[in-house]
Order: C-alpha cells, then structure tokens, then sequence
C-alpha cells in the first residue's frame, strides 16, 4: 500500500512517490508475496460479478477494461477465483514487483520471491499459498501437520532470512541460488515444492500496474 497519512515526522512524503525517485533508504530488500493471497482474506460478499466488477472500477478505474478481459467471470465460483487472483496479483505481487524494480541505480540489492508452497491436504491444496502462510512455515507452526517437501521449505525459509540479516544477501551454501532483482531479466525465487530461480512474475498485471502507478505519480506531482 503506497498511500498513507503523510505526517512529516514518520513519513515525510508518499512511499510511491520516494521510491520512484529513488529517495528511498539505499538497504537491501528482500520483497514478494504467496501464490493465493486472498483466499483466505476474502469474505462471503466476495462471489458474485457484481461485486467484482464494482471491486475493479472502483479500485483500478484506469485499466478497467483490461481487467474484465484478464479475469472473465459470469459464476459465483468463477468470481471467487478471480477475485483471489486478480487481488493476489494487483494487490500483493505487482506491488511487489515494482518496489524491488524501484531498487535500480541503488548500490543496495532488492530479492523478490513468490511462495507457492500449500499444505498437503485437500483443505490446504484448494486454500493454496494463501496469506501468512510463509511465516507459519518460517516461525515453526504447528497448526496444520507439514510433509517432507514444507519441511524443506521451512528450514530454507529460515537459512534465506537469517543470512539475509547477516549480510544483506539471502544466498547460503547448499540452497537454490537466489537471483537479484533486474529489471531485464526480472528474477524472482520460487519457494514451492520445489526451489527455482524464475523471471516476470505476473507480468500482464506488472505492467498494467505501471500504468497505474504512473498516473497516481502524475496527480501526486508538486
């Protein structure tokens, strides 16, 4: 979320507006998001199209039209999975995205990651990555019993993050290589199943994203 309450103590200008310029404090970021973000955030209104289409205008005004394409719904099934993916990707994963590509001509590294983990039951397979899932895995929780493969997982979780704090790099010996963020190639890690380097992650929605982004810069211009 790029709009807060400007206060000029705790933040002296909107965060989209520091980070498109590069005002921004010059550290190393770690930054992603979880394959289904909303599917467990959403609420029983979140079903009909209807109340996605209200959802898309009065959030993303200036690619509307782009987004009833992207996302066809005409069911209350269909509508909720829409709206976890079109919310997943808007909300959470282009934005993201845009602030480790917002890292460029910073000496600083940013490393962005989706996870795409979910548990190995049939509740957990339809719930997916959702929200939070990431630290339940990273802090140890044993609300929901994990497999082998979420076991993995966990311990990389905890050897990225912890060499990260050591060094500002998440790289550690006997792990997938986590690529830094470029905007040429668009790296990203995929912590799922399996651990691989991938590249531009949701990259119809980025780039709408951008065009969003751009024109809330213009009308937040001095």
């Amino acid at each position: 979320d790029f709009f807060e309450v400007i206060d000029d103590w705790v933040l002296p200008k909107q965060p989209l507006v520091a980070f498109a310029r590069h005002e921004q404090a010059d550290i190393p970021l770690i930054v992603g998001s979880n394959a289904r973000e909303y599917s467990n955030l959403l609420g029983p209104q979140d079903s009909t199209p209807e109340m996605f289409r209200d959802w898309v205008h009065e959030n993303y005004a200036p690619i509307a039209d782009d987004l009833l394409v992207m996302y066809p719904i005409s069911t209350p099934a269909n509508t909720r999975e829409a709206f976890i993916a079109a919310r997943t990707a808007l909300d959470m994963a282009a934005p993201a995205r845009w602030t480790a590509q917002a890292m460029r001509g910073m000496k600083s590294n940013a490393y962005l990651y989706e996870v795409t983990w979910a548990y190995p039951s049939p509740g957990g397979q339809d719930w997916g990555a959702f929200h939070g899932i990431e630290l339940l895995l990273m802090f140890g929780s044993r609300a929901v019993p994990l497999d082998s493969t979420g076991d993995a997982l966990a311990e990389a979780l905890r050897a990225y993050w912890v060499q990260f704090a050591r060094t500002g790099n998440p790289n550690v010996r006997g792990l997938p290589a986590w690529p830094s963020y470029n905007s040429t190639v668009a790296p990203y890690l995929d912590l799922g199943r399996k651990i691989r380097p991938e590249a531009r992650l949701h990259q119809s929605e980025f780039a709408l994203t951008e065009r969003v982004y751009a024109g809330q810069l213009k009308s937040l211009s001095p």
